[in-house]
């Protein structure tokens, strides 16, 4: 069923048999019909791909810690080498000692 006076998405009535006004056709209108039945608001043409997600204001605050968080691992594991290091030096060198003391006496 072709209506005989058409609304375009402008809101501008034309006459479907007016031979010099838009072309319009039924695959058209009926996305048109699909659209508002669904609650559209607009009978515009929609943009093809997913809906972009609004900024979230945490999001840099959240990479800012995260980024953080990664250097102070690293900076704490390099501590702890050097530690572990250190604990054996000491080691050595307390038995160094103790056995130049041992046989000293």
């Amino acid at each position: 069923m072709i209506p005989t006076s058409v609304v375009t998405p402008a809101g501008v009535p034309c006459s479907a048999s007016h031979p010099k006004g838009p072309r319009l056709y039924t695959s058209q209108l009926a996305k048109w019909r699909q659209r508002v039945n669904r609650g559209a608001t607009s009978l515009d043409a929609q943009r093809p791909g997913p809906v972009p997600q609004p900024h979230n204001p945490l999001a840099d605050e959240v990479a800012r810690l995260t980024r953080e968080n990664a250097r102070l691992q690293a900076k704490l594991a390099q501590a702890t080498v050097i530690m572990d290091i250190q604990k054996k030096m000491v080691t050595l060198l307390g038995l160094a000692s103790a056995a130049t003391t041992d046989a000293a006496l």
